[in-house]
């Protein structure tokens, strides 16, 4: 059952587009760093998932909506907006 569960996140984590960020007069350094930085903090915050959610797919798939969310609101603080 866990393996299912893997497979079919991976399946929907590839289906989903790519998102490019744009940051006028950035550099591919500054972009490097920042999104670094946002991954760190992200996973910082999301490291908690929520016991109101029974099943670890639910758990799981809120913790994916949340560091995704996280992320674009860090980006979009840092600058960027996407394409």
């Amino acid at each position: 059952m866990k393996g299912a569960l893997i497979v079919l996140l991976v399946l929907c984590g590839c289906a989903a587009k790519p998102v490019i960020w744009d940051k006028p007069g950035g550099t591919q350094a500054e972009f490097d760093a920042d999104k670094r930085y946002c991954e760190f903090e992200v996973m910082k915050a999301t490291q908690q998932t929520d016991p109101t959610l029974r099943t670890v797919f639910g758990q799981e798939l809120d913790r994916a909506m949340r560091q995704r969310d996280l992320t674009i609101s860090c980006m979009r603080m840092k600058g960027y907006t996407q394409r």
